[in-house]
């Protein structure tokens, strides 16, 4: 702590957000609350998940827990390209859509992501390498392990900005989910040899199945109009297999990105450990149990042209208006 009586300040982006942030320790500030990121929390609840008996409700931990460990990872590496003096700061400002803004424009390499290294390229392959930069005296180990690192990174952030995962996390999130576990489903067709008669399941061919996955209802703005909604319920099949081999490789990042910070931050006498699957292979094993069919939408055929669409001063009249009668 300064011992002048003066501030420290720093000057962060999250994304294109700028921050000024101050305190009379800033550094120390930072390097108390690297240090205190439990590492293996994700681990620790893989292993109690998998060793559950309900396994219904183990899968669904699992793959909450996925969901959570990836935007763990993902708002870490975030504040490490553009906040690794105030990790805490980013964190608390980042909200999901600039995370997934970031994360995608970090896709495309884009080159005007403002980041504190100097890079002249922000892709998965320049941050990997900064991470991995003190992880072996090997040059070509380190080198091959940063960049199935960004392969592996580059991935996940395709997953996790899709639609269909985003909503899956929020029904797990907040407890709405209507279904889950072991109640995937199955898509089938067959040819109607007359019209509106289903053909016999004899002559129906199975195109996709899954033993897991979630059900919810999602709410979907109609014709754009943000204020009117309409309902579809919305299926996911997902393997277990690959929600645990992803978990596993999603942990092994989050202690890689940890350790980079406290290396970057000079955090002395605290555990820097760098790992990584036993085998290269490793990295692409999840997508081997990936299901063929992943999603299914299916909702009431709605003729939007019967729908009149009321702005957000005609919805706050009429609940004025009701408000009213019920009050007399």
């Amino acid at each position: 702590m300064r011992d002048d009586g003066l501030l420290d300040d720093t000057i962060i982006m999250v994304n294109d957000e700028p921050y000024s942030i101050w305190d009379r320790d800033l550094c120390r500030l930072n390097i108390d609350f690297i240090k205190g990121i439990d590492v293996d929390y994700f681990d620790y609840l893989l292993k109690v998940h998998m060793s559950a008996e309900a396994e219904e409700k183990a899968s669904v931990a699992l793959r909450t827990t996925l969901h959570h460990a990836t935007e763990t990872l993902f708002s870490l590496l975030g504040a490490f390209i553009q906040a690794p003096d105030c990790v805490y700061g980013w964190l608390a400002k980042c909200r999901n859509e600039q995370l997934r803004t970031l994360l995608i424009r970090i896709n495309k390499r884009d080159s005007n992501i403002f980041n504190k290294f100097s890079m002249k390229e922000v892709s998965w392959n320049s941050i990997s390498t900064l991470v991995f930069q003190n992880y072996s005296d090997d040059t070509n180990k380190n080198s091959a392990t940063a960049m199935l690192f960004a392969k592996l990174w580059e991935r996940l952030v395709s997953e996790y900005v899709d639609d269909n995962h985003i909503s899956e996390y929020n029904s797990f999130k907040h407890g709405f989910r209507i279904r889950s576990g072991e109640i995937g489903f199955s898509l089938s067709i067959g040819f109607e040899k007359e019209v509106g008669v289903a053909p016999p399941p004899s002559e129906m061919r199975v195109i996709g199945e899954s033993k897991y996955g979630t059900t919810f209802l999602n709410v979907e703005p109609i014709g754009g109009n943000k204020n009117n909604l309409k309902v579809r319920r919305r299926t996911i099949n997902w393997s277990i297999e690959k929600t645990i081999l992803q978990l596993q490789l999603v942990w092994m990042s989050i202690v890689n990105v940890t350790s980079a910070l406290k290396v970057i931050n000079q955090i002395e006498g605290d555990e820097r450990k760098f790992v990584k699957p036993t085998e290269d292979g490793d990295f692409e094993r999840p997508w081997q149990y990936t299901p063929s069919i992943t999603s299914f939408n299916i909702g009431n055929t709605i003729d939007e042209g019967q729908i009149i669409p009321l702005t957000k001063e005609e919805l706050l009249k009429l609940i004025h208006e009701q408000q009213c009668k019920t009050a007399n």
